[in-house]
């Protein structure tokens, strides 16, 4: 059952023969995949959909050819994510497969990162929430493919559907370890996954002789696989492997240069350095630019500014005008060093280990995984408070009524969301690194880069505006300063910020 996929990984990465039957050297991702899925079905899909709800997420309807495993379907409707790609493009690809695996869950994991699903008829969805992890093709001509859980390659489409057949009858595996899976794993053609979960997973130490093969690979998709990978394995050699990296020169796009529709491949040195964050080991000095951007706030002057209106941005309401007093804002979010200080000076409890973002902690980066009560501590210790919505939509659009900080014309360049996210920072960016995004009063990062906390609210939907590096130009509805959202005051999340405001001047750390 698995001697062919044995070969395949010698041909890879030079590494010895695996035993043909189930030991302990056995690659067991996939068996993990097989016992946890509630429904496993063969077919193709028939449409895919874009789900009218905040979170996003498509309905995607399967016709099916044979059930693997669960009760028989002849179709099957679920509620997903794709990741990596905007919709359209996404959506042409998935319709165009031959034939694909699909493993399937309740619909509840889903449900529970999107309430809006909730309300939709779904029984099922992809394992572990989005599509891209739950599906295989099985046209011979695609190529290699990834088992994100355990970063098992599968190099023979048939190797996948044999396996899973054979496993289908097997216990789900006793011995389990915890393992925190690298984040963004390559998976072709939509460059990442966006994973980033602790899953339950056996370890075996053939990973990481696997990895460090595909490091010295002359193909630059497999040397960001195996970077990714060596994220499991921290150690002095492998430190210095992934340092070495950083130097590595691969860039490539994948799509059709004739329409346009082209996106970077993840480049080796961008995943090396979201392997030494996830280490704690610095890639590159603090940027003393956005450390003093951090403490600077901006006056707004008193006086009407024109609020809502903007088409396509989430709940803005109509136009209007609303009349406010000077206030003072911070240039930028908060960042992580800032909230360090204050954690240290006021002796306010923090837990940095335990609330880590998978990428670590960056002084010059916005401080993220904060409650709305965090932020409005930090914000209240230093002599201020949150900002509420209108004073940090007059902030971010001026007095004009424009769409964005900048003017009314969308522009990828002036903000930190998706491809920038892709080819530049990994997640948050320094704060301030885009100045051209800047508003009309000189407020940097008022929109991408982090969602912003604000005042106002409910304990259970608190204010939260501006977008984040998760988004796209394809999704416009919180990338308009206008564009409203809320999120649960006790939430914690790694694209969630917050800044500063003031009745006058005040001096941040």
């Amino acid at each position: 059952m698995i001697s062919a996929l044995a070969l395949s990984m010698i041909t890879w990465a030079g590494l010895p023969a695996l035993p043909a039957q189930p030991g302990r050297a056995w690659f067991t991702s996939l068996e993990w995949a097989v016992a946890s899925s509630t429904l496993i079905v063969k077919g193709k899909i028939a449409f895919v959909k874009r789900l009218k709800s905040s979170y996003g997420g498509d309905e995607v309807v399967f016709k099916v050819d044979e059930t693997l495993k669960g009760e028989p379907q002849k179709e099957v409707a679920f509620a997903a994510r794709f990741h990596g790609a905007p919709f359209g493009v996404a959506q042409k690809w998935m319709e165009s497969r031959k034939e694909l695996l699909v493993f399937l869950v309740g619909a509840h994991s889903l449900v529970q990162l999107n309430k809006a699903v909730a309300e939709e008829p779904y029984v099922y969805a992809p394992l572990n929430g989005r599509a891209e992890h739950a599906m295989f093709e099985l046209d011979p001509k695609a190529g290699v493919q990834i088992l994100s859980m355990a970063m098992e390659p599968l190099s023979k489409p048939r190797d996948i559907l044999n396996r899973v057949r054979d496993a289908i009858p097997l216990p789900k595996p006793a011995s389990m370890t915890s393992l925190k899976v690298p984040m963004d794993v390559q998976m072709p053609p939509f460059g990442h996954t966006g994973m980033g979960a602790v899953l339950d997973v056996p370890i075996d130490s053939r990973l990481e002789a696997l990895a460090k093969g595909w490091t010295r690979s002359k193909k630059g998709r497999r040397r960001v696989l195996g970077v990714e990978a060596l994220a499991q394995f921290k150690s002095t050699k492998n430190i210095d492997t992934v340092k070495a990296l950083l130097d590595d020169r691969f860039e490539e796009t994948w799509g059709d240069a004739r329409n346009g529709k082209t996106f970077m491949i993840r480049p080796v040195r961008e995943a090396a350095k979201d392997v030494l964050d996830s280490w704690d080991i610095p890639w590159e000095p603090v940027h003393e630019a956005s450390i003093q951007a951090a403490r600077e706030m901006i006056r707004i002057p008193a006086g009407e500014f024109i609020a809502g209106g903007t088409k396509g941005a989430d709940h803005a309401g109509p136009e209007r005008k609303v009349h406010l007093d000077e206030f003072w804002i911070g240039k930028t979010t908060v960042t992580v060093g800032q909230f360090r200080a204050f954690c240290k000076v006021s002796d306010f409890k923090y837990d940095w280990v335990e609330n880590r973002p998978y990428r670590g902690w960056r002084d010059d980066c916005p401080m993220t995984m904060v409650t709305w009560d965090e932020a409005r501590a930090f914000c209240q210790w230093a002599g201020g408070d949150l900002p509420t919505e209108d004073q940090w939509e007059k902030a971010a659009r001026g007095t004009d009524g424009r769409r964005y900080p900048w003017g009314n014309e969308p522009d990828p360049s002036r903000l930190h969301i998706w491809p920038n996210t892709y080819t530049s920072w990994r997640g948050t960016a320094p704060v301030g690194s885009y100045p051209t995004g800047a508003s009309p009063y000189g407020c940097l990062d008022m929109v991408g880069n982090v969602f912003q906390w604000l005042l106002g609210g409910t304990p259970t939907a608190r204010p939260s505006r501006g977008g984040s590096y998760q988004e796209d130009l394809t999704d416009l509805r919180f990338l308009q300063p206008a564009g409203k959202g809320s999120m649960h005051g006790e939430g914690r999340i790694d694209s969630q910020g917050f800044r500063v405001a003031a009745t006058k001047k005040l001096r941040l750390p």
